[in-house]
């Protein structure tokens, strides 16, 4: 075993404790036997990481590659703050940096910001839309 995958070995267990998961329901994303996620983790055996564990853990978790290939903080991008709830969120923040958390917080704040500018903007389209059509001016006030 190569010291890449014994750093990806301990990665995985650092992520899987990040989530708050227990190794049955790692090893069911990831698609292995429990007891096969339990060797990988204690570097027995010569068993390594699954070759797609990435893909799959950060299209379900937004796990990022930095943090996977260098160890590069954030573990996490900003979209799992958003789908998970506040324990992963607090999970996070025992492997990143308060500053990396913040961080991560005002891209995700300032991502929902530029998504409600959008949906205004779409909103006055179409109520312009709606008052060219109908030759009428819309009430904005009414429920």
């Amino acid at each position: 075993m190569t010291d890449n995958q014994r750093e990806k070995n301990k990665k995985l267990k650092l992520i899987r404790r990040a989530l708050r998961l227990n190794q049955q329901e790692m090893a069911d994303i990831l698609g292995i036997q429990r007891s096969s996620l339990s060797k990988i983790e204690n570097m027995e055996d010569n068993r390594n990481v699954p070759k797609d564990a990435f893909f799959i853990l950060n299209k379900k978790f937004g796990l990022t590659e930095d943090y996977w290939e260098r160890s590069i903080e954030p573990m996490f991008n900003a979209q799992v703050l958003d789908s998970k709830p506040m324990s992963t969120i607090e999970s996070i923040s025992r492997y990143s940096s308060p500053e990396k958390i913040i961080e991560l917080l005002e891209r995700t704040i300032s991502d929902k910001e530029a998504i409600i500018l959008e949906k205004q903007k779409r909103i006055e389209l179409l109520e312009h839309y709606i008052e060219t059509i109908s030759g009428t001016k819309l009430d904005k006030n009414a429920g």
